[in-house]
């Protein structure tokens, strides 16, 4: 665990989660086949690929792809190990969580009726790609977050598996944790702007508890 704030004082008012590979175990979509399947070039976007596609019919159905790969993966998820921890840190401390996801609401949705110890209910506020905002690494969502849970950005703790997570939370202005848990991309500092790097959720549970804020009365 590789806490760069150490020494520093923090405050968290609200957490935001990445959902594929920080919620649930990485790996969960095959995203290399999805590019294949669509014709993507692997290092360009998914979503900003289909956006640039001109002909709405040959768009939806490429989106159709990415939609039943979402399904799919929504059907076997597993709970990453600490989610259910974490979770109830915050519930029980009266912090309000959030979810800020590529993936359309409906595979969400049903991703997170199988992961044990989790509700939907749980989650203030859901971004997908549903919703008309830039999707990460463009910071309009963590910004609607905000809004949406009457706090500043600067008081939310962005979470996430992949660069764009980061970045978005860097260009908000929030904080941001890195979570280091896919041996694929395993390196020993996370994305330029990584307040904190961990390699699980069990180790986020021990920074996250840092900076919550105390019970009435201490």
């Amino acid at each position: 665990m590789d806490c760069l704030r150490k020494g520093k004082p923090f405050r968290i008012e609200g957490v935001v989660f990445d959902f594929d590979g920080t919620l649930t175990k990485p790996g969960n979509i095959d995203f290399a086949a999805v590019h294949r399947a669509v014709g993507c070039p692997r290092e360009t976007g998914l979503l900003e690929f289909l956006a640039a596609i001109d002909d709405p019919d040959k768009r939806a159905q490429k989106e159709a792809v990415l939609m039943a790969a979402e399904m799919e993966a929504a059907e076997r998820c597993e709970p990453n190990p600490g989610l259910k921890e974490v979770v109830a840190l915050l519930r029980e401390a009266g912090v309000p969580m959030a979810i800020i996801t590529r993936n359309r609401r409906e595979p969400i949705e049903r991703a997170l009726s199988n992961l044990e110890g989790v509700e939907a209910k749980d989650f203030a506020c859901l971004v997908t790609r549903d919703l008309p905002l830039a999707p990460k690494p463009s910071p309009d969502s963590l910004r609607y977050v905000a809004r949406e849970l009457g706090l500043e950005v600067s008081q939310l703790l962005m979470v996430g598996d992949h660069p764009f997570d980061i970045e978005a939370g860097v260009r908000a202005g929030a904080l941001t944790m890195f979570l280091q848990n896919d041996p694929r991309r395993a390196s020993d500092a996370g994305p330029p702007g990584s307040d904190f790097v961990v390699k699980s959720l069990v180790e986020a549970r021990q920074v996250i508890r840092h900076g919550l804020p105390l019970p009435p009365g201490s």
